[in-house]
């Protein structure tokens, strides 16, 4: 029963979140003693998160209903009872694959977004764009 018991036990400081605002108080600190570090930083993070998951998830649509594979180029048929893989290759359309794919794509960038503001939020909501974009720096905006 103690086991049991243990898998819903919480910590307290998680729960409501003291961890986590510590965290946004450091970057806080940052962002208001730091702008320019910290607008690089939300940068960096941004292409990051985009960058890798946005291409991983398009190619893994596009590659699942245009080949039948996974993201290795293994068939998704392989394995499987009674199944010869070579036999099967999925040839959906192009144009419509690419459709769902962007689609998907479109949507993990929305919650990538979504994590960015959790890891870094905007903590300066716009108040140094202004200053940037005369300074010749919206590539940090």
């Amino acid at each position: 029963m103690s086991d049991l018991a243990s898998n819903f036990e919480i910590n307290p400081n998680n729960y409501l979140s003291n961890e986590y605002n510590e965290y946004i108080t450091k970057l806080t600190a940052l962002s208001l003693t730091k702008p320019v570090s910290y607008l690089e930083l939300r940068s960096k993070l941004r292409t990051k998160l985009h960058k890798n998951a946005i291409s991983l998830i398009y190619k893994n649509i596009f590659n699942a209903l245009v080949r039948g594979t996974d993201d290795k180029g293994n068939s998704l048929f392989a394995n499987i009872k009674d199944v010869e893989p070579t036999l099967f290759k999925v040839q959906y359309p192009n144009q419509l694959s690419t459709e769902l794919a962007c689609s998907g794509a479109k949507t993990l960038q929305s919650l990538m977004e979504k994590i960015l503001d959790i890891i870094c939020p905007d903590l300066l909501n716009g108040v140094l764009s202004e200053k940037l974009s005369k300074a010749g720096r919206e590539d940090l905006l």
